[in-house]
């Protein structure tokens, strides 16, 4: 009961701070997710006031469900002539930013840092997603043109696939058995993908119609 009690408050702190803060940002310009993300921080790592296990099971689940509604909020004001219009762009600034990214990261954990070849890589790959978490709102909250919109919220989107399908490979591959990397996207995020393609491109279609 206790858990539960405390799941409810944290939540409802949540929601409140998340309010607040957008109404900070109308008046400021700020964006609501920066001072979200500093206070996720404070209350998390630093004071240790809240952790992961507060959460319970319910935790990862309500991650997945926010970071759905939010995409599908982010991408709702898209058009498939919008989208044909700003793919290109898109796609080359996903592959490059997600790229360059990863080669700074590893470098600096690589050569700098000290790391292994493998965690550097790992790290590269986590760190190359520009998160929609992080994207989304900001953009909804900006005056921008339908094109800076489409293309903002497309490339978080792929980058943050990228990021999931290579880091899930590197940390699966051992856990799995597989002994390549390469032998577990094969088996396992293949098919997951393209079916969640599948799903998703028939959505959009139906929802721009």
């Amino acid at each position: 009961m206790e858990t539960i009690s405390t799941f409810v408050f944290y939540v409802g702190l949540i929601i409140f701070a998340a309010h607040f803060f957008t109404a900070l940002f109308e008046r400021t310009r700020v964006p609501d997710v920066l001072p979200l993300i500093i206070l996720g921080i404070l209350v998390g790592p630093i004071f240790d006031i809240v952790s992961p296990d507060d959460f319970g099971h319910v935790g990862p689940l309500l991650s997945a469900v926010a970071l759905s509604l939010m995409l599908f909020e982010g991408g709702s004001h898209l058009t498939l002539k919008t989208l044909k219009t700003s793919l290109k762009d898109c796609v080359i600034l996903s592959i490059s930013t997600f790229l360059f990214t990863i080669i700074i990261s590893f470098s600096i954990a690589f050569y700098f840092m000290g790391m292994d070849l493998i965690p550097s890589i790992f790290l590269g790959t986590v760190l190359g997603s520009i998160s929609p978490a992080v994207v989304v709102p900001i953009v909804r909250m900006l005056n921008l043109s339908e094109k800076t919109k489409s293309t903002l919220v497309v490339e978080s989107a792929i980058t943050d696939v990228l990021s999931i399908i290579l880091s899930l490979a590197i940390l699966k591959t051992f856990q799995a058995g597989h002994t390549t990397i390469i032998a577990f996207i094969g088996t396992n995020l293949i098919a997951t993908m393209a079916m969640s393609l599948l799903v998703g491109f028939g959505g959009a279609v139906i929802w721009s119609a």
